[in-house]
């Protein structure tokens, strides 16, 4: 929704239309081999295609604006064509009219996903147990993107794609390999001591175009002008020597990816490692067990689908745990919590580049701590619980405004790789909140059931509140979009269960209150400053009747 309009409205140009289907498929295979190895196999696949239409006003209007500005403070940029109108934001068609500027996207995307992993284990009745297993994934998604102006010039559009401003139209595959180990032994009947290790390794990849037209004023920075010829070098760099053919169909040439040797490649990022895990549980007495917990987990690097921008690593975090878990008064009252400390090294985070294209970087670390507990209590038909959490967390180190340096500093005073180099500077202060994580959460539930007819009868109240968060982690962007508002959610359920019939009526968040998701822009700010609002569901009222079989 749009923050400068009424509840839960948003302005919109032109119709919006989303369908988004999939077909999945899952098997799993449980065997033993001689009597005493357990064997799993898992495998699934996916099949997503999407399509969308979308309205791209806000962009049109925060453009507008832009070269109007440039006009103001460099005319030579923006030349005045006949009538006095500015030609570098000028759209004609192709009788040299001015057209209406309206932008609308049409997107159609097509993911696929298939996953195998096989395990082997001793039996988990031992005092020492073990398993070893493979991990293979592979995704793969065409992401078309044709952002359009109706009856837009032939000269303005990209090559084969009427009415095309800009054009996304690219191929990624991404792909992981694992294979890990873990072992546990009982030392004692209380204390049992467990560590695994997993190797990993990723090759991801990206090959397509993406930009504008030859002619248009933009493509000589970002589209056409920067396609890959024979020679491996950009157009705009070597205009008298043939495009590199191949790449995605429907292109007018490939500028996301890579000659080598005379060949077109895929950009790529690719890299392996080790992860591990060591955890120890003590159970002094039945009801009563202390853990602690030290691990490592990563996420895969990438490839950004801007040709200018480089690729990205993978991030690391370390988790440092102990918690408690423990039950009393005959079962009744259970009693779980955790005590963290998370190293968060080389952050991946994203913002709104060039032509407003999500850039994705790595930062430096962050620092995260934190508690959770839990609480239940059950008597005859009532139930109680209650959870709590605290999280403190933030960046550890200067994040510099250069993704790539020739003179690296850790306080952001080097020169980035421009040409000539430009000094660097600090974009994100050591020290800055982490964003959409608030410091404080916490739930409670109450729910009552009793015998009626041939069945039972329940009613439910559930209440949730979360605080306010930071929008962004570039504190100047989180300033202007302000904060992700705290909120407090009440739900309510009155439901009957006999046999195998069921029936419960349900209000969610009952009071109607506007809790926030996220804040963002639709493109790069400036020149944008429209907040846009991601809100949570609002009041829903609904009836719901299952049956067993």
């Amino acid at each position: 929704m749009d923050e400068d309009q009424p509840d839960l409205d948003t302005v919109r140009y032109q119709r919006e239309v989303s369908r988004d289907r999939f077909w999945q498929a899952a098997l799993t295979i449980e065997g033993k081999i001689a009597n005493f190895f357990d064997v799993t196999y898992a495998g699934a696949y996916m099949d997503r295609p999407r399509f969308s239409t979308s309205d791209y006003n806000d962009y049109t209007e925060a453009y507008d604006r832009y070269y109007t500005y440039l006009y103001h403070y460099y005319p030579s940029y923006c030349p005045v064509a006949p009538g006095g109108l500015l030609a570098c934001q000028n759209f004609t068609d192709n009788n040299g009219n001015i057209i209406n500027p309206r932008q609308h996207i049409l997107g159609r995307d097509h993911f696929r996903k298939m996953s195998h992993e096989l395990r082997v284990a001793t039996p988990a009745n031992k005092p020492i147990r073990a398993l070893v297993g493979l991990f293979y994934q592979n995704q793969k998604n065409h992401i078309l993107q044709d952002y359009l102006i109706d009856n837009l010039a032939t000269s303005l559009s990209v090559p084969g794609w009427v009415d095309t401003l800009w054009l996304t139209n690219q191929k990624r595959e991404d792909k992981d390999y694992a294979a890990f180990g873990e072992a546990s032994w009982d030392i004692t009947p209380q204390l049992t001591l467990t560590a695994g290790t997993r190797y990993y390794k990723f090759d991801n990849t990206i090959i397509g175009f993406n930009g504008f037209g030859p002619d248009n004023p933009g493509g000589s920075t970002l589209g056409y002008n920067r396609c890959l010829t024979v020679n491996g070098l950009q157009l705009r760099n070597d205009p008298n020597s043939a495009l590199i053919s191949g790449g995605v169909a429907d292109t007018p040439c490939t500028n996301v990816g890579v000659v080598v040797n005379g060949k077109l490649k895929p950009k790529r990022s690719k890299g392996n490692g080790w992860l591990y895990r060591f955890n120890g549980t003590w159970k002094p007495r039945d009801g009563l067990m202390f853990y602690a917990t030290w691990s490592k987990g990563y996420r895969p690097g990438g490839i950004n689908r801007q040709p200018t921008a480089p690729a990205y690593s993978p991030d690391f975090l370390t988790n440092y745990e102990v918690g408690w878990k423990t039950t009393f008064l005959g079962n009744r009252l259970r009693w779980n919590g955790a005590l963290y400390h998370q190293k968060w090294e080389g952050i991946q985070f994203s913002f709104l580049g060039q032509n407003s294209l999500t850039v994705i970087q790595n930062g430096r670390n962050a620092k995260i701590n934190g508690i959770e507990t839990e609480i239940n209590y059950v008597q005859g038909g009532l139930s109680l619980s209650a959870a709590a959490a605290y999280t403190h967390a933030k960046t550890s180190g200067n994040i510099c405004n250069a993704a790539i340096v020739v003179d690296p500093s850790p306080d952001c005073t080097g020169l980035d790789s421009h040409d000539p180099p430009r000094p660097d500077f600090i974009l994100v202060p050591s020290g800055t909140r982490l964003p959409v994580t608030p410091r404080f959460k916490a739930s409670a539930t109450a729910r009552y059931t009793w015998p009626m007819w041939s069945g039972n009868t329940h009613i439910q109240g559930s209440l949730a509140y979360q605080g306010s968060a930071p929008s962004d982690l570039d504190p100047s962007q989180a300033a202007a979009l302000g904060k992700i508002r705290s909120s407090t959610l009440f739900d309510l359920f009155l439901g009957y269960d006999w046999g195998n019939y069921s029936f419960e009526l349900f209000g969610t968040n009952v009071f109607d209150k506007r809790n926030e998701i996220s804040r963002f822009f639709v493109c790069a700010s400036p020149p944008c400053d429209q907040v846009k609002i991601v809100p949570g569901r609002p009041r829903t009222v609904g009836i719901r009747a299952g049956m067993k079989f």
